[in-house]
């Protein structure tokens, strides 16, 4: 945990959640700022995001009360810290659990770009963005067979490869193309509502 740019005590208090969660034998992936700190550069965040099946809401408020209700989960003050656990909504979402070889219990780089896909606010672009600069021309090939393979959404592939570019392009000193993403970000709006 000595990576993540998180305060002693959130650190702490992120450590007894997970044993607590591991002791319950709750599936669970750490998310959020954590999670996006773990696979990039550590990233300041105030919260710990945790994402669970809705099923184990019960054993989740066995633990930690009854916590508050949000949109997609519920949320629990642990020791002064907001944990948020969040539901993964759909069925088929078992790729999310796959074991991963992290310290922390994060889901691996193309489950992380799929939330983030999934989410898309102007947050997450920004996050899809650092990660694919992180990531080689394979690696960006595999989060497309990643799709495939999961039978995810076919215009995730062309959201994803948008973002792509603009990595590309910040990252060649081309960053002024600005019309090219604000054209982007207005499709998205658009797209998903926002």
């Amino acid at each position: 945990m000595d990576n993540l740019n998180i305060s002693d005590e959130m650190k702490q208090i992120l450590k007894t959640v997970i044993e607590k969660l591991n002791a319950a034998q709750i599936r669970y992936k750490v998310i959020g700022g954590i999670a996006i700190g773990y696979h990039i550069a550590p990233r300041t965040t105030s919260d710990i995001d945790i994402l669970i099946q809705e099923k184990d809401l019960p054993k989740v408020q066995a633990i930690f009360g009854n916590g508050t209700p949000m949109d997609n989960g519920y949320a629990f003050d642990v020791s002064g810290i907001d944990v948020e656990f969040l539901f993964s909504v759909e069925d088929d979402e078992e790729f999310l659990y796959e074991k991963t070889h992290h310290s922390i219990p994060v889901p691996n780089i193309y489950s992380m770009i799929y939330l983030k896909l999934k989410g898309l606010r102007a947050k997450d672009s920004a996050d899809i963005i650092e990660i694919v600069k992180t990531m080689n021309d394979e690696q960006i090939k595999g989060f497309k067979r990643f799709v495939k393979q999961n039978h995810l959404p076919s215009d995730m592939v062309d959201d994803f490869n948008s973002l792509a570019q603009i990595a590309k392009m910040e990252m060649s000193g081309r960053a002024k193309k600005k019309a090219s993403f604000d054209g982007f970000v207005d499709r998205l709006l658009s797209k998903y509502g926002v």
